[in-house]
């Protein structure tokens, strides 16, 4: 059954509010009244309330749009808040990032999508490195449960990839471990206590869903880090034991229970033999 089309005085009237929303917020209800072509046509699509204009009822409806979309941002890169302070992380990330990227999608599940390179090319604040990977650690815990799980790859397929909700990560330091104390602490108390030290020791982790979908976190070797990126573009079990050969050090071959590791990989069903394209 075919969904009956709203009418189009309706339509009109959405596609006016959500591009009036989406305007920056002025700082005070003055500078709003003195903008009269701030929101074009509020008097015609807005009624006066009260004591409250048209412009500034609009106003306030755009406030609230843009603190709702701040505070998604938040939630949703907690590691980045506890590292940067709210009040940086807002005027010097949330909002420049939303003023380049508008958001005009009504669902709100993408937001924040595109933050961790955003963080990367544009943020100009201290600890920039740091800021940036805890940018791509947060989008990774974020969107690790929307990932599909695609068919489990038999041991004899020419090619075998890492399933697309197993996440390889290489830090410069146990920020992991650093993620996982910031956040249990609100972010206020960062702002006066001194955050857990860290090493500057290279650390790689694999994040991935078991067979129940249960999250989780496990530190591994270069080595098997390197393995698995390999995977990531297409390996076949057989080839194997020659990407160590080409790739690593005889000793660490040696000492390496390369068909152990497999098998165990295998039983947690992050190989399959298809080629995942994101979209």
């Amino acid at each position: 059954m075919k969904e009956p089309s709203p009418p189009f005085e309706l339509l009109n009237w959405q596609t006016w509010f959500i591009e009036m929303i989406t305007h920056e917020p002025k700082t005070s209800m003055n500078e709003c009244m003195q903008s009269p072509t701030r929101f074009p046509s509020a008097k015609t699509n807005v009624l006066e309330y009260n004591q409250l204009s048209s412009s500034q009822r609009m106003e306030i409806y755009c406030r609230d749009y843009w603190c709702r979309l701040t505070s998604i941002l938040s939630e949703n890169f907690p590691f980045v808040l506890r590292l940067v302070s709210e009040k940086t992380f807002y005027s010097s990330i949330a909002i420049p990032y939303l003023k380049m990227h508008p958001h005009h999608d009504p669902s709100l599940g993408q937001l924040g999508a595109s933050l961790p390179l955003w963080i990367e090319k544009n943020y100009r604040g201290a600890e920039k490195e740091l800021i940036c990977a805890a940018g791509y650690i947060d989008h990774a815990y974020r969107t690790i449960f929307s990932l599909p799980r695609l068919s489990s790859g038999a041991k004899d397929s020419r090619s075998l990839y890492l399933q697309p909700f197993v996440l390889l990560l290489n830090t410069s330091g146990d920020l992991l471990l650093l993620r996982e104390n910031l956040l249990k602490e609100k972010p206020a108390h960062w702002e006066s206590n001194p955050r857990p030290r860290v090493d500057d020791q290279p650390h790689y982790f694999m994040l991935f869903r078991d067979p129940q979908d249960l999250l989780f976190t496990q530190e591994i070797s270069h080595a098997h880090f390197m393995l698995l990126s390999a995977f990531q573009k297409g390996l076949s079990y057989e080839h194997t034991h020659l990407f160590f050969r080409n790739k690593c050090h005889p000793s660490l071959v040696d000492l390496l229970s390369i068909q152990e590791t497999l098998d165990e990989w295998n039983a947690l069903e992050l190989f399959t033999d298809e080629k995942y394209e994101q979209a």
